[in-house]
């Protein structure tokens, strides 16, 4: 407590405020932390100025954020003191002194004059920065605006030299010799300049307004300075000046065509891009075209376009409607793709024109129309060709895609039967464990080929050609499969025929021998005996060994492989052969037989030796030919009631180990099985006491 004045404390929100609003004082100094939590020493000031009370308010706190500090000056305290921890007596020294000039000020301040009030009032409550200098540029006025563009209080910055504290570094020297002419009457004042100053949070712009300060003998005794704070303003106008900058540089280098259209859809601007795009040298000899005239605009672009609305469009540019309507004068013709969009200048809630960005996509749609040319042979051929496509999941074997081929190899009418099934290729393989040695195979070679038999759906088996790819990086193995299954066979038949042809060489050669043993015999014979009878019988076993001969051609001749396959009707063809070879003294029948598949000739040979070896062989009575169907082939059979066959010749009738016999039956019968067989048919002897030939013939797929 001071001898100079009386202090009464509070220490409670409520009883400040009772005190300042029951009696009169000359200052007050208020903590910001009061000791009622829910309210402050800042409220406490903010009431007092409320109230319109014009006592000094000192803040005298231990905070040192600098934001409680702005707050409290906007909120009117005429100081804001922060506590020390330190230096106590000094601190309270300084306390004593603020209060001290506070009070002195406000006392001033109500000496003086209505006029000065009111000026004053029009100083603190300008909205412009205000500053006045002695002659030696010492600040000795500041208003409120300024110290707040300057974040500083009046008191700290009256005294101060202004060009040394306040000025840039690079403008000091410019500003102290305007400043010093100025005072010495060698230059009369700018209407406005522009300068930065210097404060805590960096430099700021304001357009001063300069006038010398005279007294009442007319002598030059300062300057004062007024002006806005233009910092944002000119921040504004440099991003604006950088942005138009920019979007001229995008509108010129743009590889996008730009054009520019007013309010009633004349062109005003256009970049070089979309001038070359649309055949014209110069940007004057476009300027004014109307969008509206252009038959290659749709109305529903224009339409979009007065509603205010962006449409995007794409479709084709044809030269020759320009030409013909003499819009303006291209080198261009033809048709060419755009790609365009189409959009309002808006500026508030008006439209000030139109943007139009164009992009030539004629080459993107010719890659297109080629692309999907490509795609559609490419599914074309993948969807007729004639081998087994498809692609697999290499982690179990699920059918990803295939063709229809594919799908018909594993017994199903069509693609979407077997993926819309969810099948899996490993259970189709003859063998399940055969997928894994598969996959591991395909990790080892770039494309892995084999022959398997594979079974379909309805538990029947063939054999195919595979062909198989892994694709590691997508998870799948593609591959093409082929049936090889007649390939396999003729293979087998091929095999067996070389095994019968083995066994049929070394018979005839034995044969044979006996033959020319028994003719050198024979002629011997007659050599001795000087009997010709012995010739006769030589010219027997002549005879017999040209027989033997022509059998043995037929049989090589019956081959494995039918000529041409074509629509055979046994019932007429059989018909023919029957009315050759079997005699009048024979009864025959025939069934209403069907068309099948085959070689005609072939055909023809296999009910030849058939009906041959039964009226040669079997002196029949009656010989019949019948057909009957089943759900898989036809069953034809040929019957005779002649000569039973014994037990011993049915065992080897189709051998060719038969074919040396006198006889001759091993040849026709052998020569009968390898022709069915080539056709893809069975022929088997029915067990039936009397003489039943079958021959199945399947029935061809739908």
């Amino acid at each position: 407590q001071s001898s100079e004045y009386e202090i009464a404390t509070a220490e409670t929100y409520g009883d400040a405020i009772d005190m300042l609003d029951s009696e009169a004082y000359d200052a007050a100094v208020c903590d910001i932390d009061l000791a009622q939590e829910e309210h402050s020493g800042l409220e406490v000031l903010e009431h007092i100025r409320s109230k319109e009370k014009d006592i000094p308010v000192i803040i005298f706190t231990g905070k040192s954020r600098e934001e409680f500090a702005i707050q409290a000056l906007n909120l009117g305290a005429d100081y804001y003191i922060r506590k020390s921890a330190t230096n106590i007596e000094n601190l309270y020294a300084e306390l004593s002194y603020y209060i001290l000039t506070a009070v002195e000020k406000r006392r001033t301040k109500r000496a003086l004059t209505e006029t000065e009030i009111r000026a004053q009032t029009y100083l603190d409550t300008a909205g412009t920065v205000i500053i006045a200098f002695d002659k030696n540029l010492k600040i000795t006025m500041a208003n409120r605006k300024a110290c707040e563009v300057l974040e500083t209080r009046e008191e700290d910055l009256i005294g101060k030299d202004w060009v040394s504290e306040f000025i840039p570094e690079r403008d000091k020297e410019h500003i102290a010799s305007y400043l010093s002419n100025l005072l010495d009457g060698n230059v009369t004042p700018d209407e406005k300049e522009e300068g930065s100053v210097l404060t805590p949070s960096g430099e700021k712009i304001i357009e001063w307004y300069d006038s010398v300060l005279r007294d009442a003998t007319g002598s030059v005794v300062g300057i004062i300075s007024a002006g806005p704070e233009i910092t944002d303003r000119k921040k504004t106008e440099a991003l604006l000046r950088s942005n138009e900058e920019m979007f001229r540089t995008i509108f010129e280098e743009s590889p996008i065509g730009i054009e520019i259209f007013d309010e009633e859809c004349k062109l005003i601007a256009a970049n070089k891009t979309a001038l070359d795009m649309f055949g014209v040298d110069s940007e004057e000899e476009i300027l004014g075209f109307d969008l509206t005239l252009d038959p290659n605009v749709s109305e529903t672009v224009m339409d979009s376009l007065r509603s205010g609305a962006a449409i995007r469009t794409e479709g084709q540019f044809d030269f020759e409607l320009v030409k013909q309507k003499n819009l303006y004068k291209t080198s261009r013709s033809g048709i060419l793709y755009l790609e365009s969009v189409f959009s309002p200048l808006v500026v508030g809630d008006e439209t000030k024109g139109y943007i139009t960005h164009i992009q030539d996509v004629t080459a993107k749609h010719k890659a297109e129309i080629a692309l999907k040319e490509s795609i559609e042979r490419f599914r074309e051929l993948y969807s007729n060709a004639l081998t087994g496509l498809f692609r697999v999941r290499a982690s179990d074997s699920l059918i990803l895609e295939c063709n229809d081929q594919f799908a018909s190899l594993l017994g199903h009418s069509d693609a979407s039967e077997i993926l819309g099934d969810t099948s899996f290729f490993r259970s189709y393989l003859d063998k399940s464990a055969k997928w894994e040695s598969l996959k591991e195979r395909c990790k080892e070679v770039d494309r892995h080929r084999t022959e398997l038999r594979i079974t379909r759906r309805e538990g029947d088996k063939i054999w195919v050609r595979l062909s198989l790819r892994a694709a590691p990086e997508k998870g799948f193995l593609e591959g093409v499969m082929a049936d090889i299954t007649q390939e396999m066979k003729a293979l087998e038949l091929l095999e067996k025929q070389k095994h019968e042809l083995s066994e049929f060489a070394h018979a005839m050669s034995h044969d044979m021998k006996n033959i020319f043993h028994n003719m050198i015999g024979f002629v011997e014979l007659a050599e001795d005996e000087n009997d010709l009878r012995h010739l006769k019988k030589l010219k027997a076993l002549i005879h017999d060994t040209g027989e033997l001969l022509d059998h043995s051609v037929a049989l090589a001749e019956a081959g494995v492989v039918i000529d041409k396959a074509e629509k055979v009707d046994l019932d007429d063809i059989i018909r023919d052969v029957a009315e050759s070879v079997v005699p009048d003294e024979v009864e025959y029948s025939q069934d209403k037989l069907p068309v099948v598949m085959g070689d005609r000739k072939k055909v023809a040979q296999i009910f030849r030796n058939l009906l041959d070896n039964a009226i040669i062989h079997g002196a029949p009575k009656t010989v019949e030919v019948s057909s009957r169907r089943e759900d898989s082939c036809y069953r034809i059979r040929v019957w005779n009631d002649g000569k039973e066959i014994p037990e011993s010749v049915r065992q080897k009738l189709f051998r060719s180990s038969l074919t040396t016999t006198k006889s001759g039956r091993g040849f026709g019968l052998t020569i009968v099985k390898r022709l069915v067989e080539a056709h893809g048919w069975t022929i088997s002897l029915l067990p039936e006491r009397e003489t039943t030939f079958e021959i199945r013939i399947p029935l061809p797929s739908r």
